[in-house]
């Protein structure tokens, strides 16, 4: 995924690893995101929401504004 694209990702099986190749330290500062469900983005993720295991952090992001 290039530098500064949003990017997201459903995983289907019980476990998975998911690794990130960055070109920085990670800074708090500068962590953001969209929220998965933003209805800006109409992303049909294929399954119902309550299946879902969602971060409190991710579940706190902000939807895009267009």
């Amino acid at each position: 995924v290039p530098k500064g694209f949003a990017h997201g990702y459903l995983t289907l099986s019980k476990h998975a690893i998911v690794s990130y190749k960055v070109d920085e330290i990670y800074s708090p500062n500068y962590d953001s995101g969209i929220l998965y469900n933003c209805k800006n983005l109409s992303i049909k993720w294929e399954l119902p929401d309550k299946k879902f295991i969602i971060s409190k952090k991710d579940l706190n992001l902000k939807s895009l504004k267009i």
